[in-house]
Formats: C-alpha cells, sequence, structure tokens
C-alpha cells in the first residue's frame, strides 16, 4: 500500500562537509580514471559536459549513420534504475584497489560505506531502521553476476571483462 513508509526507498542526506569532501574526491578520482583509461571519455551522464540526452544524440547518429550505411542496427535496453542502490560494498572496495586506490583514501571509503543505516519518515510515520548492508545484501541475492561496477555516490560505470 503507498501509505506504507516501509513501501518507499530511503535516501542519503548527509551534511555540507561530507558534501564537499565527496566533491572533492569524486573529482580527483575521476581525473586519475580518465587519466590512466580506466573510464571510458565516451561514457555519458557522470562526466562533465556529458549527460543521458548525449548520449542519445550519439546514439541516434549513430544509428543513422548505420542504417544510412545500409547496415543493420540492433538495440538493447537495460535498466540500471537502481544499480547504485544495488552495489556490494566490498565487491566495490576491491575493485577500487584493482584501480590502484589505496591507503587513506581507501579506508576512508571503506570507513564511509560502512555501519550506515536508513529509514524513511513520511509525515509522522517512520519506517523500520534499516541497515544499508543488509538492504544491499538483499537486492544483491537474487541476481545473476553479470553486472557493471558502480561507484554509488557517483556512478561512474565500467563493463567487467
Amino acid at each position: 500500500m503507498s501509505c506504507d513508509v516501509n513501501n518507499y526507498r530511503p535516501i542519503s542526506l548527509t551534511c555540507v562537509c561530507s558534501k564537499i569532501m565527496e566533491t572533492l574526491i569524486k573529482e580527483q578520482m575521476l581525473a586519475y580514471l580518465l587519466h590512466s583509461n580506466l573510464i571510458s571519455k565516451h561514457q555519458h551522464g557522470f562526466l562533465s559536459r556529458h549527460s543521458t540526452c548525449t548520449q542519445l544524440l550519439e546514439c541516434v547518429n549513430d544509428w543513422t549513420v548505420a542504417i544510412n550505411g545500409l547496415c543493420s542496427v540492433d538495440v538493447a535496453y537495460i535498466n540500471f534504475s537502481k544499480v547504485f542502490d544495488s552495489v556490494c560494498h566490498s565487491k566495490l572496495i576491491c575493485e577500487l584497489e584493482s584501480f590502484g586506490f589505496g591507503g587513506k583514501l581507501l579506508a576512508w571509503i571503506r570507513s564511509y560505506l560502512s555501519d550506515r543505516t536508513q529509514r524513511v519518515k513520511v509525515g509522522n510515520s517512520v519506517s523500520f531502521l534499516r541497515a544499508k548492508a543488509a538492504m544491499l545484501s538483499a537486492r544483491l541475492s537474487h541476481r545473476n553476476s553479470v553486472r557493471p561496477s558502480v561507484c554509488p555516490s557517483h556512478g561512474w560505470i565500467r563493463q567487467k571483462r
């Protein structure tokens, strides 16, 4: 039922200092990933001057060029709408290590992602307090092992090989 607060998805509210720290770290990590060719410069939606609109324009252009060249075009749509909520933190940490991140930065990210709880408040109703890890485990248990690697708060995606 829509009036049950337990049916709503929680959002994360963080203080201004945390948002500033996230932004600084995100910018440095993205610069490193781009410089090291660990993320495609053609990634849309998460890079400066790239969006889902620019991605759609690029796709339509590519499809038009292919069709005009009498090539067939196959398109597969994949729904990643909740992918950012379903990232396994331990796998994310391993992925970051494999990209060359470590030391205090990785310790900070690990700490930032651990022991988080969420709840929803609508009017005077409050949902059950849920541990983020428990919610992630429940969502991951029914999925297959083919999924992208994702940074949850910043959204860069790279396909596993």
